[in-house]
């Protein structure tokens, strides 16, 4: 069947999100080639990505602003994280389920290899969100918590405490993190 302009209008947001506005290392040439047939169907690329980004509410916007203040780094800076409880959810008046995009705001430091953000939800689950640079697969340690995902991002929803679940999923990205990285010592890097 033909394309509408409605359709190629919601394909190019589902393309323009699920490969971070074009960012992702899987974002070949035949993605830019479809996105602009998509175009070519109607889709506005400054339109749909207004609509797709700049939808925040204030709450939603000063949340970030805190989570950022709090994140904290391990790992000799190759891991970011974050931990949000209902409290602070409830404070800045959001839901859990508008986070989506806040475990990717980890990835935008330099040297990490790895960004987590835990949050409490209403029930007493924590749910974990693992983003890493391709290098670094987190589905794995995803799938041993019962969720999913791909490589550079997936999550899974734990039940447990707030601080015991941050803790033992930090300690698990740490041990992949040192695997990944274990290398033997460069002995003209001047470090003893």
């Amino acid at each position: 069947g033909k394309i509408t302009r409605s359709m190629a209008r919601a394909l190019y947001v589902a393309i323009l999100t699920d490969t971070g506005s074009f960012r992702y290392p899987k974002t070949s040439p035949r993605t830019h080639r479809i996105t602009a047939e998509l175009i070519e169907l109607g889709a506005d690329p400054a339109e749909l990505a207004k609509l797709a980004y700049n939808q925040y509410s204030l709450g939603l916007l000063r949340l970030q602003g805190h989570m950022l203040d709090i994140m904290q780094s391990a790992a000799e800076g190759r891991l970011v994280w974050s931990a949000l409880d209902q409290d602070t959810l409830r404070a800045y008046g959001v839901q859990e389920s508008e986070l989506d995009n806040f475990a990717s705001f980890g990835m935008q430091v330099a040297g990490v290899l790895v960004s987590v953000l835990c949050v409490e939800t209403p029930d007493g689950r924590v749910k974990v969100s693992l983003r890493s640079d391709a290098s670094l697969p987190v589905n794995d340690l995803a799938a041993e918590w019962g969720g999913g995902g791909h490589a550079s991002a997936a999550g899974a929803t734990v039940f447990g405490e707030l601080r015991q679940v941050t803790d033992m999923v930090l300690s698990r990205v740490k041990a992949l993190i040192d695997s990944h990285t274990a290398q033997p010592q460069d002995s003209a890097s001047g470090e003893p």
